[in-house]
């Protein structure tokens, strides 16, 4: 029914937008700078932590960013201009990738 696709779409969207957004925080872990990200760059390496870039590297970590934020724009493909919010975090996501190719 109706109400079933539309809780399994933003579902959907919440899982694939919330990976995308961990990848692209893993990233810029790595290849952001200081005064942007506020932290230490490299501090989640420094903290033993495991990454999305530890395991895949940047590059396929950015290629899994954009796969995320692919799924999770489909995801919402069909909902109306009350979800421009949805859309435009998924935007935010991808220029962020843009920027750090």
């Amino acid at each position: 029914n109706r109400w079933n696709k539309l809780l399994f779409d933003r579902m959907e969207y919440a899982k694939n937008i919330g990976l995308a957004f961990q990848i692209v925080d893993d990233i810029l872990d790595v290849t952001g700078e200081k005064e942007v990200l506020g932290k230490p760059v490299g501090s989640d390496a420094g903290n033993g932590k495991t990454t999305f870039v530890t395991v895949y590297g940047v590059e396929k970590s950015r290629e899994l960013a954009c796969e995320y934020t692919k799924l999770a724009k489909e995801a919402i493909a069909e909902l109306n201009d009350e979800n421009k919010r949805l859309k435009k975090e998924i935007e935010r996501l991808r220029l962020q990738l843009s920027v750090q190719n």
